[in-house]
């Protein structure tokens, strides 16, 4: 196992398209946490929604950075995990490495777990990258603005650390799974994507229309990722797409570990039974 994830993160840290990903990653939570914010607040024309502006300087500075950066998680983040994910994996099968691999030493377990592995390390990275950016920001825009130089406890960003890094860990097995079910990466990310963005925004859009549908809204892994990234935000102001606040802490995180643990066991069966040969 050990042998295996070393390859699998070698790989990894050299795959182009990773290094893309994290780059949007760091723009998109530079901007839509810091940038934007820090513009309206400081334009006084500038339409802040109806959030008072004492509540928006409120979101940027240090003492609420976890919240804030934490915010961005459910949507952005778990997109560009879910595609890397999806791309790491699917890849190997149209190329036909996966093959050549399940004839050396390791077993397709073993290749399995070094892929899940890597996955998680590349979660913990984009997460320590969202809380540096807000780390650095923060302190920034209250010394700008004479705003209070107040940090959060240590829990509260070990607390929003774990739950970034479930999250994104969760979507990126998302992906894996997918393109194992599809043994390809160009359908997979599109599914991916067409589900993540359109399918949980429009069963969340009719989730009280019936008792139905708010029973399936309460199971998925947006949903859930959105309730626990919620749980931890009690800054006023703060709000971005895929939060929600369906449920406590404690049944979204159950959920979205039962999540994790299905994606596991269903492409580690899928994985060591089928072909795996690519589908055009």
């Amino acid at each position: 196992m050990r042998a295996s994830f070393l390859a699998e993160y070698e790989k990894l840290r050299r795959r182009p398209a990773v290094w893309i990903l994290f780059g949007i990653w760091v723009f998109l939570v530079a901007l839509f946490a810091y940038i934007i914010p820090y513009i309206i607040y400081v334009t006084p024309s500038a339409d802040t929604g109806g959030t008072p502006r004492s509540e928006l300087i409120g979101e940027i500075i240090p003492h609420a950075f976890v919240q804030n950066v934490l915010a961005g998680f459910p949507f952005f983040g778990a997109a560009l995990v879910l595609i890397g994910g999806t791309m790491i994996v699917g890849s190997e099968f149209g190329w036909g490495t996966l093959g050549a691999m399940f004839t050396q030493r390791p077993g397709r377990l073993s290749v399995l777990g070094g892929k899940l592995l890597a996955l998680a390390s590349m979660g913990l990275a984009f997460t320590v990258a969202a809380l540096a950016i807000g780390a650095i920001a923060s302190p920034i825009v209250a010394a700008a603005q004479n705003q209070p130089q107040h940090w959060p406890s240590v829990a509260s960003i070990l607390a929003g650390f774990g739950v970034g890094w479930l999250i994104l860990t969760a979507f990126a097995f998302a992906g894996l799974f997918i393109a194992v079910v599809f043994r390809s990466a160009s359908i997979p990310v599109g599914l991916g994507l067409v589900y993540l963005l359109v399918v949980e925004s429009l069963i969340a859009g009719f989730a009280n229309s019936t008792r139905a549908l708010f029973l399936i809204h309460e199971a998925l892994p947006g949903a859930n990722a959105g309730a626990l990234a919620k749980s931890l935000i009690t800054a006023k102001g703060i709000d971005a797409p895929g939060l929600s606040t369906m449920t406590g802490w404690q049944q979204s995180l159950i959920v979205l570990a039962l999540w994790v643990v299905g994606f596991v066991v269903v492409s580690a069966v899928l994985l060591r039974r089928r072909d795996v040969t690519g589908m055009t």
